[in-house]
């Protein structure tokens, strides 16, 4: 995915879901998701309580803020 060049897109608008395996009624499965971004998320959260996250930029540079802090 190339970085947003028309309008403000944040983390949370600019995720894509590429592909998945399993699902709810397995109880087992992952998803692979990119993003891209080109504007701060400020004073917006972003709650995953279902798994694990694994974020990594190509570009650029990312500050995540855990609810518990640095």
């Amino acid at each position: 995915m190339e970085i947003p060049t028309e309008g403000e897109v944040d983390f949370v608008q600019g995720i894509k879901t590429m592909m998945g395996n399993g699902g709810p009624i397995q109880r087992e499965g992952l998803a692979l998701h990119v993003y891209a971004a080109n504007k701060s998320m400020g004073r917006t959260a972003f709650v995953n309580s279902d798994g694990d996250f694994l974020i990594v930029p190509v570009e650029g540079r990312l500050d995540i803020q855990p609810e518990m802090g640095k």
